[in-house]
């Protein structure tokens, strides 16, 4: 007869607890997710005096995933002081991916941390945003 103990609050927290170490630790490696058409590698910084990770964002950064890359962004701001995000290879944007930008730069929650948004749009891209007044979301240092 085999018997399972039941998972209990204490233990779940351990286990959370437990994998946001993995991204504080000094031995984490880079790190790449991929799905729905988006590329997200994590870099964090070798420097051990200064707690920085850079975020690069392939692909489309659109509705479809921005709760993803949202989710992310919110585990790496608990763990690290500098957030550097880049925009590279990107195949489509919308208005959902400049929004969560925008939230990520002037939430009060995240006030406390440095958020650099770093972009190489398409000429339309970049046209359109300009157009739209949003530019500076897109390159935006708090």
């Amino acid at each position: 007869m085999n018997f399972t103990a039941p998972t209990t609050d204490i233990q779940l927290q351990t286990i959370e607890r437990d994998e946001n170490l993995s991204i504080q630790n000094d031995e984490f490696t880079d790190k790449i997710i991929e799905e729905n058409n988006i590329k997200i590698s994590l870099v964090p910084s070798k420097r051990k005096k200064v707690k920085k990770i850079n975020m690069n964002i392939e692909g489309d950064f659109t509705i479809n995933n921005v709760q993803m890359v949202k989710e992310n962004c919110q585990k790496l701001l608990q763990h690290f002081d500098l957030v550097n995000i880049n925009l590279k290879n990107i195949l489509d944007i919308d208005l959902a991916a400049i929004q969560l930008l925008q939230v990520l730069n002037t939430s009060s929650s995240f006030l406390q941390k440095t958020i650099i948004v770093e972009s190489e749009l398409s000429k339309d891209d970049r046209a359109l945003i300009v157009s739209a007044g949003l530019m500076e979301v897109m390159t935006k240092q708090k």
